[in-house]
């Protein structure tokens, strides 16, 4: 992978709507008036300022306004562009399997209206980034899938602060258990230009409980994919195998870890219990309903989970194991299909962009194939 030196991210002068908020200090010229307390000036915006959601294609543009006091100066913000600020230069991805991601997870609650997030390490994180925040599992707390993107003012040890307060509310407590809540952080590169060669594709880490699963970037310019953009299987993690005439596991789920039994695990597919005539692990869930597995003991299919209006960013469910029946490993339950997130002027695909739950493996003699896992519907 072939990566441009970051550079500084020039101040933001890009023209929008005459709706941008004035968030700023405005250091009116007053007189000094001893143990009197100033109103702050009235600021507005006049004509020829451009009216609101008029769209200026020009590098800039003049904001006309007036005050009833003398006004020595006025900043305005601007919210970030769709297509990020390209700060992160150009990107040549040519290996297979690039991460280019960072990942790290809440330590602590963060409430909406707060702009801190604690996190357990800061490491790839720094002033100016912009990062992903998603509620991934919910157990005791939260809604699975909430998720909003935030600007890093400063790094201190692993607080993050950020330039604007959050909008949900995020909840961290026990991981890989059968009652997980879990909130994810993830550094969104900005790049210029994308291209992604044959032979190069870009992946997430993979979902350890704590964070991973996603590819999220932005590019001011043109991404051109002629390889793989994929998270397939990179989600919640599919059942394992078993051994044994027991009901085998759940798929992982928004929940967190199965337990052995046949009932669904949310959105993951439920366990295949010992069998002549099957016992397979039920389908992972997430658009649609996982399949029950085949077989007269088979495993519950995972319940629908996410929006369809992508509200929510939510993982695919796992598969469940197959059961198990007199010889031979039953087969595990495929994970769930990751998240992909791509903002660019131009997108050209050659190539793949996958979001496929893992199929499930096999079982062996009799014993039962497990579930598979579900695909996300997209970002």
């Amino acid at each position: 992978m072939e990566r441009a030196d970051r550079r500084e991210r020039p101040a933001r002068t890009t023209a929008v709507s005459a709706a941008a908020i004035l968030l700023a200090t405005l250091l009116a010229l007053f007189p000094l008036l001893a143990a009197t307390a100033l109103a702050a000036p009235n600021i507005s915006f006049v004509s020829p300022t451009p009216a609101n959601n008029s769209f200026v294609n020009t590098s800039s543009v003049i904001f006309n306004v007036s005050a009833d006091e003398n006004v020595s100066s006025c900043s305005l913000y601007f919210p970030a562009p769709t297509v990020g600020d390209g700060s992160d230069g150009n990107l040549t991805v040519t290996a297979a399997n690039t991460i280019v991601n960072n990942y790290t997870y809440l330590t602590a609650n963060a409430s909406a209206g707060s702009a801190s997030l604690v996190v357990s390490s800061a490491s790839g994180f720094g002033a100016g980034d912009e990062v992903l925040v998603v509620q991934t599992q919910n157990y005791s707390a939260g809604t699975a899938g909430a998720y909003e993107f935030a600007r890093v003012s400063s790094v201190n040890g692993t607080n993050l602060t950020l330039t604007f307060p959050l909008t949900n509310s995020y909840y961290s407590g026990s991981h890989n258990t059968t009652s997980s809540t879990t909130a994810q952080v993830v550094r969104v590169p900005q790049y210029r230009n994308v291209t992604i060669t044959s032979a190069g594709s870009i992946t997430a880490k993979t979902w350890d409980g704590y964070s991973g699963g996603i590819v999220a970037f932005r590019a001011t310019g043109i991404v051109n994919n002629s390889g793989a953009i994929t998270v397939l299987g990179a989600g919640f993690a599919g059942a394992a195998a078993i051994s044994s005439s027991i009901p085998a596991y759940q798929g992982e789920s928004s929940l967190g870890d199965g337990t052995q039994t046949t009932v669904n695990n949310r959105e993951a597919g439920g366990g295949g219990v010992s069998s002549i005539t099957g016992g397979g692990g039920g389908g992972g869930g997430h658009a649609a309903v996982g399949a029950n597995g085949s077989g007269s003991s088979s495993g519950w299919g995972g319940t629908t989970i996410g929006l369809s209006d992508l509200s929510l960013l939510t993982f695919g469910g796992a598969g469940g194991g197959g059961g198990y029946y007199s010889s031979g490993p039953a087969g595990a339950g495929g994970g769930g299909g990751g998240i992909i997130f791509v903002a660019a002027t131009t997108i050209n695909n050659t190539g793949t962009l996958t979001a496929a739950g893992a199929n499930g493996g096999a079982g062996s003699g009799l014993s039962a194939g497990g579930g598979g896992g579900a695909s996300t519907t997209g970002a």
